[in-house]
């Protein structure tokens, strides 16, 4: 029900992509938005999620969960909670955006959505070459959105033991 975010600063249009999708997912379910548990940085690394952590953990009402907008971030608040001696996922659930090799590779394995990164690549040079390649200015000129299916890929960082 309370639900934290560790995202970048507006100037990330994917960061600001995400946070939206937050903020929908939280009115969709008529879930409060709590000014006090959204954090933003510059850049959202692994230290960053450790810091912003450290932050929930010194919250008198605590998130029960936190959706980092990167796995690694994600991977940097479960090193913390962990740390403090913070059952994950009883005490805070964790979630984190990529599906990073990494995200497997902690404990517990982080609950993270699946981006492919390797189909939004192919995709985004084979319409850079048709660009390069065309004669048509319309056609270089012209703006594309592309939507990408992504997965809720579930593991132990959310999944509460029955």
């Amino acid at each position: 029900k309370r639900i934290a975010i560790f995202k970048e600063t507006k100037k990330s249009f994917t960061s600001e992509k995400r946070y939206q999708g937050y903020l929908k997912a939280l009115n969709e379910h008529k879930i409060p938005i709590d000014q006090k548990i959204i954090f933003s940085a510059e850049d959202i690394t692994l230290e960053k999620g450790k810091e912003f952590a450290n932050l929930v953990l010194s919250l008198k009402n605590r998130p029960d969960a936190v959706f980092a907008i990167t796995d690694g971030c994600a991977i940097g608040a479960i090193k913390t909670f962990k740390k403090f001696k913070v059952k994950i996922p009883e005490e805070i659930a964790v979630v984190g955006f990529s599906n990073s090799k990494h995200s497997i590779i902690i404990e517990p394995r982080l609950t993270t959505i699946n981006q492919p990164g390797v189909f939004i690549g192919k995709t985004a040079i084979k319409y850079l070459i048709k660009e390069i390649e065309s004669e048509n200015d319309e056609y270089f000129l012209s703006s594309k959105t592309i939507e990408v299916n992504t997965d809720l890929i579930v593991r132990e960082s959310t999944l509460k033991p029955s």
